[in-house]
């Protein structure tokens, strides 16, 4: 494969792609086959991890099942040829729209967090000498 037509961006921005090598697709729905594989792991042991982590791995699980459904979708439209919504754009949409998710996700799980159970310690140490 020639890499460097994904530097191009007539080829991004085409709104009719054309045909899609069979094995392109079935690489694309491999990886969007494995985010809906790990929303399924990630909602499964949400329920086993501690209620302050519960809400990243809520995250994470939504953030795997909307990558899988999107690209599905993507990729329902790329293979019939659609003429607006099979255009390869709107991959850079969806894994520029799912970085960012990810981002806010990590941000929060790395900022916020530690000073939501700094506090929930500092409360539980108050309530400790109160009738």
């Amino acid at each position: 494969m020639d890499f460097s037509i994904l530097f191009n961006l007539q080829f991004w921005f085409s709104l009719f792609p054309g045909p899609t090598n069979e094995k392109n697709l079935q690489i694309l729905g491999g990886v969007f086959l494995t985010g809906l594989f790990l929303f399924v792991v990630l909602f499964i042991f949400k329920n086993k991890i501690k209620s302050r982590n519960r809400k990243i791995f809520s995250g994470l699980s939504y953030l795997f099942l909307s990558f899988g459904l999107a690209g599905f979708a993507w990729l329902f439209f790329l293979y019939e040829e659609a003429y607006l919504l099979g255009a390869r754009f709107w991959l850079l949409i969806i894994i520029l729209a799912h970085c960012i998710w990810l981002a806010r996700i990590i941000l929060y799980s790395t900022l916020r967090l530690p000073k939501e159970k700094e506090e929930m310690e500092k409360k539980k140490a108050y309530r400790k000498y109160l009738p």
